[in-house]
């Protein structure tokens, strides 16, 4: 009779630590789960926030009467005390004729200012703004993506304002 009882507990027992760990595995899943999504919120709402800052640079460059607003934007963007001359890239970059603009953070979100655009071991996402003038529109896009290897889309935005039309000119 003894050792039918000590079975039995020893049974349950055993059925009691496989739903202790069945719970614990689950709890883990949930927790690298909402640590990924959390992390990625954080990226989210950071390339939105240089998104827009861009986006603000864009706008203010096309205000000014310039006679090329390309010249006048890259100007402008390489005169912002946040943005180094340094990053900017000019026309043939990628493609020719269409100025883009390569900015570069590592993990903590701290633009990178070296010079070698190619040298960035510390890299961990890219905002790039295009931008190009077809008669009186401007139009801009500004992507911000991981470079996780997988070139993750984090957030985009497209910009568009309409030039004032000058008179007399060949616009």
């Amino acid at each position: 009779m003894k050792h039918s009882k000590s079975s039995l507990f020893l049974m349950e027992f055993i059925v009691a630590l496989f739903f202790f760990t069945l719970a614990c595995a689950v709890c883990v899943q949930l927790y690298t789960k909402c640590f990924r999504v959390s992390h990625l919120s954080v990226n989210q709402n950071h390339a939105c926030i240089w998104a827009s800052n861009l986006a603000e640079l864009w706008y203010d460059s096309l205000e000014e009467d310039q006679d090329n607003y390309t010249d006048y934007l890259l100007d402008t963007l390489s005169a912002s005390e946040k943005i180094p001359e340094n990053v900017i890239v000019f026309p043939g970059y990628v493609d020719a004729g269409s100025p883009m603009l390569c900015l570069y953070f590592d993990a903590d979100w701290k633009l990178l200012k070296d010079p070698e655009v190619f040298a960035y071991p510390d890299a961990r996402f890219l905002i790039t703004l295009r931008t190009e003038v077809d008669g009186n529109t401007a139009l801009g896009e500004i992507s911000a993506t991981m470079l996780d290897g997988t070139a993750s889309p984090l957030y985009e935005l497209s910009l568009e304002k309409h030039l004032q039309a000058r008179l007399g000119g060949d616009r």
